[in-house]
């Protein structure tokens, strides 16, 4: 039950956008994503969220890869002033240079062409430059595509912020790396919701209980319920486990 345990291939989210910031929206891309990579079995650590502030997103970056073997990026990718992840992303691995991609740029002026923009501004061109040795990851809803990068053995990954595009990105594309890539534990789950119980009551019995075991125990409080959920990696613990909190 020990919550400190040391974990390896741990995954990071970095949300940037002064809208996320500043409170205008919910930063529902890092739940989402975080939710579908912990249902894989993969380890889940910090979630950052920055303002639109090159040094502010490169500290962020240089701070969750010092404990992190990934990192998951989303947010301010645009074509305005204040898309600046990919400057942010280029001076944090070792001021990269930014390389011009003409056929991601070909795709923006086709897309925009289609959107009956027959001269796409100039501003879009800024969408087509990406850190160098970055694997471009194509948007099929936008014109902003992604990309990843190797940097000191870890992985990065940049996405887009609307969740029509950045999720699908994800999906098709990070997903399927990271669990090449052996990030993903056979990881046993369970959960209770428990009705009638005070969660101090209910904690006490119960973490006593699990203590022996090589599992982690969690609580959430959402009136009337408590939700009560354990997690561990040897099956067959777990399954004994269960039987004796069933009792309880």
């Amino acid at each position: 039950m020990n919550r400190d345990r040391i974990t390896t291939h741990q995954i990071a989210l970095l949300a940037t956008g002064d809208e996320i910031s500043h409170g205008d929206i919910l930063n529902t891309n890092s739940q989402e994503i975080a939710s579908r990579l912990f249902s894989q079995g993969m380890q889940v650590g910090m979630h950052i969220v920055t303002s639109d502030s090159i040094s502010e997103i490169e500290r962020a970056i240089t701070f969750l890869l010092a404990s992190h073997e990934a990192l998951i990026m989303t947010g301010g990718l645009g074509p305005t002033s204040d898309d600046l992840t990919r400057y942010a992303l280029a001076k944090a691995v070792n001021d990269a240079p930014l390389i011009f991609h003409d056929d991601v740029w070909n795709e923006i002026v086709a897309r925009l062409k289609r959107f009956g923009y027959d001269t796409p501004p100039l501003s879009n061109r800024q969408q087509a430059l990406f850190p160098q040795d970055s694997t471009i990851i194509p948007n099929p809803n936008g014109t902003a595509a992604g990309c990843m990068i190797e940097f000191n053995h870890k992985l990065i990954f940049m996405l887009p912020g609307p969740p029509t595009e950045c999720l699908p990105m994800f999906e098709q594309v990070v997903m399927p790396t990271l669990q090449k890539a052996h990030f993903s534990q056979v990881e046993y789950h369970k959960k209770w919701l428990l009705f009638g119980v005070s969660e101090g009551e209910i904690a006490e019995k119960l973490d006593a209980l699990c203590k022996p075991f090589a599992c982690t125990t969690g609580y959430r409080l959402f009136y009337p319920y408590i939700e009560f959920k354990i997690h561990a990696h040897d099956k067959q613990n777990f399954e004994k486990l269960i039987t004796q909190i069933e009792a309880v």
